[in-house]
């Protein structure tokens, strides 16, 4: 049986969780398996589990796919060929409820395309057993409110988030990318913060970048991971770019007073005198127009911090500078093709 680190209890596959899954009859490497798919995806297809178990197609693959399909616990989604063309989708509630996650939204039929992006990510975390991953709002929400960095606590005013509603009914999700983050099995070694490509424009790369940008700057070590589909490959210029324009050059404190106050007479009239909202419109519509301050705008508009400190603070760059904040690229090893021909799927 695994001898788990101390590290390793921040992982969203907890021993508790696994437990779970072998008291209802499944192997260790069966119930570690379900796990992560319970927590990453809700979707997985036999080559996974195959790879994960050391198995290759057949009997053994064949019965544990049947089970999981006769008790109800999953049902078979078959776009494609018969084996390479399905998954299987995890759909049964009190499985999620066992392994206290009552409300996650893996279990609910989503579109094909939505499915196949969670077999990528599940791809993602099953490939990198260096690290251990946290795949849940209230998973990466405790870790980071544990975690003291440069001598102080983080805040939930430095995580990711978007806020819903006013007053009574706000309601804020933090982490709303659902993306991995990955974390050592021992303490003092960087976070990776994945990011998958979706499209080969780097729109929604900008927006993932200015949301974690405060959470970057308060961790110690770091790396952003952008994972492209095959078919998107090409966009990795795009994106390797995107990355240096947003975290690499660092605007003027002046800069940034002009953006909040341009966002202020767009956004919030009634906040600004008439004559005011008229120059900053005027002054800002071409000034503001850039990828990095439409990305920055999003953000503000979703709830994120009106100050935007991250535009003109220096840690990132000099986290850049001592490599304690990095980059890296990879392209997904399979094919998704042969799952779906809507555009789009990669």
């Amino acid at each position: 049986m695994k001898t788990w680190t101390l590290g390793e209890t921040y992982s969203s596959v907890r021993p508790f969780r696994i437990e779970v899954m072998r008291r209802l009859g499944f192997t260790d490497r069966q119930a570690e398996f379900l796990a992560y798919v319970l927590v990453f995806s809700g979707v997985f297809m036999e080559r996974q589990y195959c790879r994960f178990a050391g198995l290759t197609h057949g009997r053994k693959s064949v019965d544990f796919l049947q089970t999981l399909v006769d008790r109800g616990y999953a049902r078979v989604v078959a776009p494609g060929k018969a084996h390479s063309g399905r998954f299987y989708h995890l759909h049964y509630k009190p499985l999620y409820e066992a392994i206290r996650l009552p409300n996650s939204r893996h279990r609910r039929r989503v579109t094909l395309g939505r499915f196949i992006e969670r077999l990528m990510l599940l791809d993602i975390v099953l490939g990198d057993q260096k690290h251990c991953w946290m795949g849940t709002e209230t998973d990466k929400v405790g870790y980071f409110r544990k975690l003291d960095e440069h001598g102080r606590t983080l805040r939930d005013d430095d995580f990711p988030r978007v806020v819903f509603g006013t007053g009574d009914r706000r309601t804020t999700r933090y982490f709303p990318d659902k993306l991995p983050i990955g974390i050592s099995p021992e303490y003092g070694h960087r976070l990776v913060f994945v990011f998958l490509v979706r499209q080969p424009s780097p729109t929604e790369f900008r927006i993932f970048l200015a949301r974690h940008a405060e959470l970057l700057s308060s961790v110690f070590e770091w790396t952003i991971r952008i994972v492209f589909p095959r078919r998107f490959w090409k966009a990795k210029n795009l994106h390797v770019w995107a990355f240096r324009d947003d975290l690499t050059k660092q605007l003027r404190h002046s800069v940034v007073e002009e953006f909040r106050n341009y966002l202020e007479a767009k956004h919030k009239p009634d906040a600004v005198t008439p004559d005011a909202r008229a120059r900053a419109l005027t002054e800002g519509a071409k000034r503001f127009e850039s990828a990095r301050f439409q990305a920055l705008e999003r953000v503000w508009l979703e709830g994120g911090p009106t100050d935007f400190p991250q535009l003109y603070m220096s840690t990132i760059q000099e986290q850049l500078r001592l490599k304690r904040g990095q980059i890296e690229v990879m392209v997904l090893p399979h094919k998704y093709l042969h799952l779906s021909a809507l555009a789009g799927v990669a």
